[in-house]
């Protein structure tokens, strides 16, 4: 059925995005992490 087809990729689609936005906050975190430490690093040294 088409009707049921393009609902898959709609549904499929949104999880995707769900899927990319936590991996996108997750790098972010791991960048923003990374990037204190660096700063505090330097400040040390």
């Amino acid at each position: 059925c088409f009707l049921g087809r393009s609902n898959h990729t709609v549904n499929s689609t949104a999880l995707l995005d769900t899927i990319g936005r936590k991996v996108w906050r997750y790098y972010l975190n791991i960048y923003y992490y990374i990037k204190s430490n660096c700063i505090i690093l330097n400040s040390v040294i």
